[in-house]
C-alpha cells in the first residue's frame, strides 16, 4: 500500500538581512526528507514577490505563492526571535 506524503509548507517568516530563519529551514530539509510519508516545501518570504497590501486580482507571484499554500497538508512556521524577546 502507497502512502500519499504527509506535504508540509514550512514558511521562513523574516526577510531581514542577518536572519538566522533560513539557517533554521536549512535544518529542516534533511530531517524530513529522511522520512518517506513527508514532502517538504520551503516557502521563503525573502524570494516571494509579495505586495504590501493584497490585490483584488493575485499577480502571477501572489498566484504561484496561493497555490504553494493550498497544497500544503501542515505548516511549519520559522519566524524570528527579536532581542530575545
Amino acid at each position: 500500500m502507497t502512502v500519499t506524503p504527509l506535504r508540509i509548507a514550512a514558511i521562513v517568516g523574516s526577510t531581514r538581512e542577518g536572519r538566522l530563519g533560513s539557517t533554521v529551514a536549512e535544518w529542516l530539509g534533511p530531517q524530513v526528507r529522511r522520512r518517506d510519508d513527508m514532502a517538504l516545501d520551503v516557502i521563503d518570504l525573502v524570494d516571494v514577490d509579495l505586495p504590501m497590501t493584497y490585490p483584488q486580482l493575485p499577480s502571477p507571484a501572489v498566484q504561484e505563492y496561493i497555490e504553494r499554500i493550498d497544497k500544503a497538508d501542515a505548516f511549519v512556521v520559522i519566524t524570528p526571535e527579536y532581542n530575545h524577546g
